[in-house]
């Protein structure tokens, strides 16, 4: 009954709200860009705020600190995201 239940309330919110998937897919996109933009900066940060490209993976240098600041239950948004769409 439970699952029926949740598969008839996400048909409902897909039919009511059609651009759903795609302002989903805005917002997880956006959050991992800033993710990977605090992982990416120094420990020194300097005034201007520009995004730096990763060039490969692991990063050279040691991550920045305010990368642990971040709640964990982002990170698990974006993974159940992901299995969502899978």
């Amino acid at each position: 009954m439970e699952k029926g239940l949740t598969a008839f309330l996400n048909i409902k919110t897909v039919l009511n709200e059609p651009f759903l998937l795609e302002l989903s897919n805005a917002l997880f996109t956006a959050s991992c860009s800033w993710l990977v933009y605090l992982a990416s900066l120094p420990e020194e940060v300097d005034s201007e705020e520009t995004m730096k490209m990763i060039r490969q993976l692991p990063l050279a240098t040691k991550p920045n600190r305010q990368l642990s600041y971040i709640p964990e239950f982002i990170i698990e948004n974006i993974t159940d995201y992901l299995t969502f769409l899978g």
